[in-house]
């Protein structure tokens, strides 16, 4: 009886432990996301005349193995603008910027030490307030990308190759062009490489920056990166850093300050101009399980 007593308390006592291993955890994710939120408000948004902005944005990954190397992967996600400033003067922000699913089947291998993942996915993206405030317009794409990671002691290495493709756009029937317009095709690249490296067992710090460039544009349309068919050319570039916390072995939390410039062809001379700048609070949060 004293020995099941023993026991039982020795249960409550791990319960409790782990408990507040997570509060911990928690407590360690919104002070990491209030840093990094205040380091977005105070930016120098009106610095210059090029359009700077300040935004949130969430992607959730969620995947289901069903297999040691096949399983399926759905990611929502969003982006909100709540600071916009043009040519210097602060104007009324856009609020919810887009809304994106992902989802689709996905393998697992290995090259060597190198794991790999190569996702196919449907990825349905709707952007409210465009072109106008009264406006949602929306666009069916294929995803496809390969993700390679390779670990070192504490140190990761990720690379990832993503194809993005177009297929659909309701953008232009809002504009001066037929509705057939609203089909076509563009694909768009983008390359990203992010380093990690773990400070703790559950906290690691972690860097990457990614670069998108487009490779074919949809010919007769006029192209708008995006809600629309992409523009050929190099597109934008992301750089970022902040931590990664693990919650438990299924749970991944990952709050990051991310920098972004755009480009677009300048309508005279067609070379790619700078567009805007715009200052993220990008929250990461991956979730794993068996089926």
């Amino acid at each position: 009886m004293v020995n099941k007593i023993k026991r039982y308390k020795t249960k409550l006592s791990n319960k409790g432990a782990t408990m507040v291993r997570t509060m911990v955890r928690m407590k360690s994710i919104k002070i990491w996301m209030v840093i990094i939120a205040v380091l977005v408000m105070a930016v120098n948004l009106n610095a210059g005349n090029i359009p700077s902005a300040a935004r949130v944005w969430n992607y959730n990954i969620i995947t289901a193995n069903i297999s040691k190397d096949f399983g399926i992967i759905a990611i929502p996600g969003f982006k909100y603008e709540f600071l916009k400033y043009v040519n210097e003067k602060r104007v009324t922000s856009k609020g919810a910027l887009a809304y994106e699913f992902f989802i689709g089947p996905y393998i697992k291998t290995h090259i060597g030490k190198v794991k790999v993942m190569i996702p196919v996915v449907y990825h349905y993206m709707g952007f409210p307030n465009t072109p106008t405030d009264t406006d949602f317009s929306y666009n069916h794409n294929i995803d496809i990308f390969s993700s390679f990671l390779y670990k070192h002691k504490k140190s990761i290495f990720q690379w990832r190759i993503f194809f993005h493709n177009t297929f659909y756009s309701t953008l232009y029937k809002y504009m001066p062009i037929t509705q057939e317009s609203k089909g076509g095709y563009s694909l768009l690249l983008k390359l990203r490489a992010r380093y990690s490296y773990w400070v703790s067992k559950k906290v690691a710090l972690s860097f990457g920056d990614e670069v998108l460039y487009g490779l074919i544009e949809n010919s007769g349309i006029p192209a708008k990166t995006g809600p629309g068919f992409t523009e050929s050319g190099f597109d934008a570039n992301r750089l970022m850093g902040g931590i990664m916390l693990r919650i438990n072995k299924n749970l991944t939390i990952s709050p990051y300050y991310l920098y972004e410039t755009t480009y677009a062809k300048n309508k005279t001379t067609s070379k790619k101009e700078l567009t805007s700048r715009s200052h993220y609070l990008f929250l990461l949060i991956k979730y794993n399980f068996k089926l």
